[in-house]
């Protein structure tokens, strides 16, 4: 399982966590993640371009800091599966501002949702 630590100062990052994560902060993380995505989804269809990007930057910024919070000692297939997981999403996730279409964000929610339970439940 990867292990995520804090490499970040209070102004970086979205949490001022410990030196380790617990599996409490790690999944309020995904929650918060989830939740924006799901509202790039409802903002796509009612058009509002605006709301839309903000909740694609707080979705984008909180893959990405679980991402780089992985511990970066961490040389396992998983830490390394994880890494490469939430950049794809990150990077999947241009289209949805580019055409306006939430395919990206519901097909991360998807992906999202049961790494999530994996990990809170391991």
């Amino acid at each position: 399982m990867a292990t995520f630590t804090n490499r970040f100062t209070a102004q970086e990052a979205p949490l001022t966590p410990p030196s380790f994560l617990t599996e409490q902060e790690v999944g309020r993380i995904f929650d918060k993640a989830m939740a924006a995505l799901k509202d790039v989804t409802y903002y796509c269809i009612v058009e509002n371009v605006t709301a839309r990007n903000a909740a694609l930057e707080t979705a984008k910024t909180l893959l990405d800091y679980l991402s780089q919070a992985i511990d970066a000692d961490e040389t396992d297939i998983e830490a390394d599966n994880m890494r490469n997981l939430l950049q794809f999403l990150i990077y999947s996730l241009e289209t949805v501002k580019k055409r306006n279409n939430p395919a990206a964000a519901q097909e991360a929610l998807a992906l999202l949702a049961p790494v999530r339970d994996a990990y809170m439940s391991a």
